[in-house]
């Protein structure tokens, strides 16, 4: 698993901005990214995502992905919104279903090296329809 999360985050890392069109992620692409961030929330249930659109290349089987999530935190309080980064790729064509990893998860303090990192990371190396979408 770390070795694959590895190649995930050297992907991430090497991506270039790019002109592309953008368009909503499949309700299996969506799945597969919100079962990968549910996983690593206090409570899962709670979560309320938004997801800006992903840049659209025909034959797309897999690609490193923005958004947002919100989620109680151990209080039983919303934190408010922080951004995630997560990666999805397609495993079986028919039925078409996708495995979604996280890449990392911001956290509520937006001057941590974490939020940081993932702010960066998803404003320099996601290709611009991505950054310019708007969130749905």
């Amino acid at each position: 698993m770390k070795a694959y999360l590895g190649a995930i985050l050297l992907t991430a890392a090497t991506l270039h901005p790019m002109e592309c069109d953008a368009r909503a992620l499949t309700p299996a692409e969506r799945a597969a990214v919100e079962k990968a961030i549910k996983d690593q929330l206090i409570d899962p249930d709670s979560a309320r995502f938004k997801h800006p659109d992903v840049p659209f290349a025909p034959g797309l089987v897999s690609g490193v992905y923005c958004g947002y999530v919100n989620s109680k935190n151990r209080s039983g309080g919303y934190n408010g919104d922080v951004q995630f980064m997560a990666a999805f790729t397609r495993v079986t064509i028919k039925p078409v279903q996708y495995r979604g990893d996280v890449i990392g998860i911001a956290d509520i303090d937006p001057n941590s090296a974490e939020s940081q990192s993932i702010s960066e990371m998803c404003a320099e190396k996601a290709p611009r329809a991505l950054t310019n979408s708007v969130v749905k």
